[in-house]
């Protein structure tokens, strides 16, 4: 341009010389050249610095972009259309095996191994074909750790490619982390939502076993079973096998792994079940490598236990530890659900059961004062039908009865009402004792009555009756009562007679019969100083008797003075006088101490006194006598027993042993008048107790006796 501008300003100063003779035409012409050519120069100028320019930005961007490459994570290849790398930027030795600098000149799909190699080589070809990007993800076990990777094949021309490789492990492990957390969510929630929906508790349970099989990882099947008595019973399960159903479906106590969780109510976590030694051969049999076995508690007690099983290793980490703990806080929610409802349907079957069965009239009124139930009883009392009494208003009946106590129920008040009523549903006329009492609702408010109705007119005609029978008792008791008193003042009259005037003529027979026997010894015969002898003996047995039977009656007649008794210091002082007067004898005795009792002092000082006189005369014809005394319980009373080893007695007699002058032995082997046991009895019924007696002839006996409130 500078060349053509120099030769045109010659070429015209040559032909013309002379400026001025040009025509105007030419003179715009060369001016608008001229024009021409220094805009010309002024762009090329412009141009050659801004090239200049973008050469230097250039050289900076490409700087850049190596420092981009090599600063990156990633690993650049470029490679042909056959995938043999020419060039590599940025990434790490171990990204495919080899040191970065030793991949050129390798193909692609010859570095990783053969299956990842062929899956590069298809994705080439579908570069090459389609000529648009693509995309893979596979996985490396580099260093015993497994590495994810990514990626991404991009045309840049006919022949080149360029594959941008990406360690996405971190991504991963945060994508599997987020998938694993939604997961577990999902399992709290999907168990939470069956706890809180239903009180069926097997389907909550198999809810529970199904979403950890389905959202726990390593999780190859799992297990509940239930304690019942000395068994515990599978539930609720998934991924077992028939064998082991067959096998474990009810363990007995106390074996195997299930109740080892339910005797110490502790978890156990088995990493490798060839260590183990709890889990039973059908685990075995079923492939568990290691499981979680937690117990599961109903008020702090096992009553349950949750089995995780994996057919690996080492399957469970802390996290699905913690994961179990809350699905067993849900299910033990369950199971107090459960043990709640169970309660709570027991309660109103026997509530239903006591309402319908109960033999008082029951009936329920709503606050408008309409009966809505009743029982059988209702019906009963009032001869009529159910039909007929549910539905009825006390209000619209105008019922003076019932209405003013249902009224005052319906204000919350507990109200009673007796009276004469007439049914309005039959033609009954009964006597009745009703009370009604409010039923709250959960907000305290009455919201409707429970009548409980009694007939009583049974009751009331008994009563007459009683009161009419007591008039008449007690006039028989003041009858009885005047007899009694005239039968004392004989009884009073007939002790002194006997005291008196019987006592006379025995006394005269024993001392005339003494004085012919002291007196005319010599004058009589063998036989004459026998019969008086018997004579002497008959008249004082006489006087004893007299004398026992006066005694017999002065215990019915006599006043009682309660004190505390020490039974076993009578029975000892008893034993010492026996031994005083007869200390030639052997007696061995056992006397448990300090046995106090509530009792008359002076009557049980003549009880205590036969009962020892006796088991000392019945072992007089033993070499080695043994009396025994002794307290021991006997069907929640104190029972008291004097027992010996003396001559006994046949127990089909017993019956006689306790009436006044019944004797068992003759007088030729024991001597007694037949009033010592008596007397005894006597005192123990006016102790209010009771005595009997156990023995056998030639084996000793035993006397028991009670005494009241002992």
């Amino acid at each position: 341009m500078e060349i053509f501008h120099s030769l045109l300003k010659r070429q015209i100063k040559r032909h013309f010389s002379d400026s001025e003779t040009l025509s105007s035409e030419v003179k715009d012409f060369i001016k608008s050249v001229d024009n021409s050519y220094h805009e010309f120069d002024s762009d090329r100028t412009m141009l050659e610095r801004s090239l200049d320019l973008s050469s230097q930005e250039l050289l900076q961007a490409n700087a850049d972009m190596r420092a981009v490459f090599y600063a990156s994570p990633d690993l650049y290849l470029w490679i042909d259309k056959d995938g043999t790398i020419f060039d590599t930027k940025g990434g790490r030795e171990t990204d495919l095996y080899l040191p970065v600098d030793k991949l050129i000149g390798k193909k692609i799909q010859d570095v990783p191994p053969k299956t990842l190699g062929r899956k590069f080589r298809d994705a080439i070809r579908t570069v090459n074909s389609s000529n648009s990007i693509c995309t893979l993800e596979y996985s490396l076990i580099i260093n015993d750790t497994e590495q994810y990777y990514e990626a991404r094949l991009i045309p840049l021309t006919k022949n080149q490619i360029i594959t941008i490789i990406r360690n996405s492990t971190e991504a991963k492990k945060a994508e599997n982390d987020l998938i694993r957390k939604n997961r577990y969510e999902t399992i709290i929630s999907s168990v939470t939502k069956s706890v809180h929906s239903s009180i069926d508790l097997e389907k909550v349970l198999q809810s529970a076993v199904d979403s950890i099989y389905n959202n726990m990882d390593g999780v190859d099947a799992v297990a509940i079973y239930i304690a019942d008595d000395n068994q515990a019973v599978l539930k609720a399960y998934t991924g077992l096998s028939e064998d082991y159903i067959n096998s474990a479906g009810v363990i007995k106590y106390p074996n195997g792994l299930t109740w080892k969780i339910l005797k110490d109510n502790k978890p156990i976590y088995c990493k490798d079940v060839s260590k183990d030694k709890y889990i039973g051969p059908a685990g075995v049999r079923l492939g568990t490598k290691s499981y979680v076995s937690m117990p599961l508690t109903y008020e702090g007690k096992p009553v349950g236990t949750i089995n995780t099983h994996s057919f690996t290793k080492n399957a469970f980490d802390k996290e699905q530890l913690d994961l179990l703990k809350i699905v067993i806080q849900q299910i033990e929610v369950a199971i107090r659900n459960a043990n709640k409802a169970d309660e709570l349907r027991q309660s109103e079957e026997r509530y239903k059961t006591l309402f319908d069965q109960s033999p008082i009239g029951i009936c329920i009124f709503d606050n408008d004062m309409t009966i809505t139930q009743c029982n059988d009883a209702m019906v009963k009392i009032f001869q009529s039908s159910r039909e007929k009494i549910i539905g009825l208003n006390m209000r619209k009946l105008n019922d003076k009865t019932f209405l003013p106590i249902v009224e005052d129920a319906l204000k919350g008040k507990i109200a009673h009402h007796e009276s004469f009523y007439e049914a309005s549903t039959s033609s009954a006329k009964l006597h009745l004792l009703a009370s009604v009492v409010p039923l709250k609702d959960s907000s305290g408010n009455v919201d409707s009555v429970m009548g409980v109705v009694e007939d009583i007119t049974k009751r009331k005609r008994n009563e007459q009756e009683i009161r009419s029978l007591n008039t008449e008792l007690e006039k028989r008791v003041a009858q009885r009562t005047t007899q009694l008193i005239a039968a004392n003042k004989e009884l009073e009259a007939f002790s002194y007679s006997v005291s008196h005037d019987l006592r006379s003529p025995l006394r005269a027979m024993d001392g005339f019969s003494q004085a012919v026997l002291e007196d005319y010894h010599d004058l009589l015969d063998e036989t004459g100083r026998d019969y008086l002898q018997r004579i002497r003996n008959a008249s004082q047995r006489m006087s004893q008797l007299i004398d026992d039977l006066l005694n017999l009656s002065r215990l019915i007649r006599s006043e009682m003075n309660l004190a505390d008794v020490n039974l076993s210091e009578l029975v000892r002082h008893h034993i010492d006088e026996h031994k005083a007067s007869d200390s030639k004898r052997k007696v061995s005795c056992v006397i448990e101490k300090d046995v106090i009792v509530r009792g008359d002092p002076r009557l049980l000082n003549i009880a205590i006194e036969n009962l020892v006189g006796n088991a000392w005369k019945f072992t007089s014809k033993k070499s080695k006598a043994v009396i025994e005394f002794g307290v021991k319980n006997i069907k929640d009373s104190r029972v008291y027993y004097i027992k010996d080893n003396g001559a006994g007695f046949n127990m089909e007699y017993s019956g006689k042993l306790f009436s006044p002058f019944q004797r068992l032995h003759s007088d030729q082997d024991f001597r007694g008048s037949g009033i010592g046991l008596a007397t005894v009895q006597r005192v123990i019924a006016r102790h209010g107790g009771k005595i009997w007696a156990e023995g056998a002839e030639g084996k000793g006996a035993a006397f028991f006796f009670t005494l009241k409130g002992e």
